[in-house]
């Protein structure tokens, strides 16, 4: 009885905390999208050819030179990126400009590989839609400038009105 319960127990434990790894089959594609002329391209493109050298055929790189053709550039475009250079892995993660690292392209890989997904960073949506103005694209305004037009537009709630005038009556009331 006691042998059969250690041998239950082993193979218990073995399945649970000695599995191996499991390992992409498929290589990682890693997108790089650049421009002959860009000079922040002249810092990151090394660190692609160091990327493409270290993980030999587990890691596909495709370089598009986005100012070559309008299919590359709508490309780019359609991943919703601004600057260049950018990079997509696995048409999933994107990295803009200025989070293109080594260590970062090699820990999003390394997911990638171990096959997993990498957890999607924060992002803020850049522009507001308002019945007045249409879309504002808030990264061109100042904060000062965007309190004043955004506490203009909800100045003319009505529900604000009734507040006012109510805490004014009673200031008035109080005297």
């Amino acid at each position: 009885m006691r042998k059969t319960r250690y041998l239950l127990l082993t193979v218990t434990i073995f399945f649970i905390f000695l599995q191996p790894i499991v390992v992409a089959d498929k290589p990682v594609l890693v997108e790089y999208f650049y421009s002959k002329t860009c000079p922040d391209c002249a810092r990151t493109t090394p660190i692609i050819d160091e990327i493409e050298q270290e993980y030999g055929w587990r890691v596909v790189v495709e370089r598009i030179e986005v100012s070559s053709s309008v299919e590359n550039w709508d490309r780019w475009y359609s991943y919703g990126f601004e600057e260049i250079p950018s990079v997509v892995v696995n048409n999933e993660t994107k990295i803009p400009k200025e989070n293109i690292t080594k260590e970062r392209l090699e820990e999003i890989i390394d997911i990638y590989l171990a096959g997993g997904k990498p957890r999607k960073p924060f992002s803020y949506n850049k522009t507001i839609v308002t019945t007045l103005f249409g879309k504002i694209n808030v990264t061109k305004l100042s904060l000062p400038l965007l309190a004043v037009v955004l506490g203009a537009v909800d100045s003319f709630n009505p529900c604000s009105f009734f507040i006012l005038l109510f805490l004014l009556s009673l200031l008035i009331y109080a005297k």
